[in-house]
């Protein structure tokens, strides 16, 4: 055999036992997605505009182009499985699980975060703050703490529960510590504890979190994605969860706010304005 098929024959193997991984499990492994699914299509697999392409990025933005997604014609569902009408014009619906039927946009962002950090074995690196300020650290809910608000209802304070067994399988409890995590933290604690960058620094990961001064309704995106084209401009593929509990989903921009799917950085903050000013904040 030549050494250039040889050498076909041997990517050609790779690629089909790499396709036999993932049909066996490797995307529940990775993403926060349902079991026994098989997905074809990845974030990557959005075209960029003409003229961009996509720049390298960190281990978070690799880990976001393999996020899969369902296939093109699937529709935002709710909680309960119903096709509904999202907020704003779906490009791509992502698979990401919904846990609770009180899921929101920031919930969704923690749900990426925590199985992020899962997956690349940074389980101490598990744990976010409560609006009033009190650390949610997964390494306590496995090992038995808990949390519960104090009498006055202005804080957390410690308790005790299961810890993680054979009858309290690890799965289980993870997903009832998010559960816990999504009820007590927000956009209001993410803006304050999240670093804040710069519009030209903005990677895959990154969120544009929205929370009015003195409280009321906020909103949390999620950078998916970014493309770059020679005179250095940026696009980007944003995503969010919302109210009632839905599916995470890639946004389509409307009119004069991006290109080819994907938004400028001005583009989605005036998709957005209606949940006041934003500023790009990043998980540390």
């Amino acid at each position: 055999m030549p050494k250039a098929s040889a050498t076909a024959a041997v990517l050609l193997a790779v690629c089909i036992t790499a396709s036999l991984v993932f049909a066996q499990g490797a995307w529940q492994d990775r993403y926060p997605v349902p079991k026994n699914i098989e997905y074809s299509r990845r974030i990557a697999d959005i075209p960029v505009p003409a003229g961009f392409q996509r720049p390298a990025v960190d281990a978070t933005g690799m880990w976001l182009r393999d996020f899969p997604l369902e296939k093109p014609d699937a529709p935002v569902r709710d909680y309960t499985g119903q096709a509904i009408v999202p907020p704003a014009k779906p490009l791509a619906v992502t698979a990401a699980v919904v846990l609770s039927k009180a899921s929101q946009c920031t919930d969704m962002a923690i749900l990426l975060r925590a199985k992020q950090l899962m997956h690349g074995k940074r389980e101490d690196s598990i744990q976010f703050k409560s609006v009033s300020g009190q650390w949610m650290k997964w390494n306590d809910w496995k090992n038995g703490g808990r949390y519960r608000l104090s009498k006055n209802g202005r804080k957390l304070e410690t308790a005790t529960g299961r810890a993680v067994s054979k009858q309290y399988p690890q799965q289980q409890a993870f997903e009832d510590y998010l559960k816990y995590v999504f009820l007590y933290a927000g956009s209001a604690s993410l803006n304050r504890d999240l670093k804040k960058i710069d519009k030209e620094k903005v990677l895959p990961g990154d969120l544009y979190v929205q929370s009015p001064p003195g409280g009321g309704i906020g909103h949390v995106s999620i950078v998916f994605d970014i493309a770059k084209n020679k005179k250095g401009e940026t696009r980007y593929l944003m995503g969010y969860g919302y109210i009632p509990a839905m599916s995470l989903f890639i946004v389509s921009p409307g009119t004069g706010e991006g290109t080819g799917g994907w938004f400028s950085e001005a583009g989605f903050r005036q998709h957005i304005a209606h949940f006041g000013p934003g500023a790009w904040r990043r998980w540390e």
